[in-house]
């Protein structure tokens, strides 16, 4: 094998790469970030709870019993987390 050949195979091989771990820090970076609109099933709530996002990010849950607030404020408290 020549050195320009082998060269260019080395560069095409750092070039994917590069390309595959921007690809997974990309992919890292979109599921780190929370959804704060939509709705979703959460098991264990006996009603419907309202969780409302100020444009600061700031919840405001209402609930029909204390214990359904405090397990929705549970699951916000969990979707903030980076792990």
């Amino acid at each position: 094998m020549t050195q320009m050949k082998l060269l260019k195979i080395l560069g095409l091989l750092l070039l994917l790469i590069v390309m595959g771990v921007a690809g997974y820090i990309f992919y890292l970076k979109s599921t780190l970030t929370p959804s704060y609109s939509g709705t979703r099933e959460i098991s264990g709530l006996s009603a419907d709870v309202d969780i409302y996002f100020t444009d600061h990010g700031i919840p405001h849950i209402y609930g029909a019993t204390e214990e359904d607030t405090y397990k929705a404020l549970g699951y916000i408290h969990a979707m903030e987390r980076l792990w």
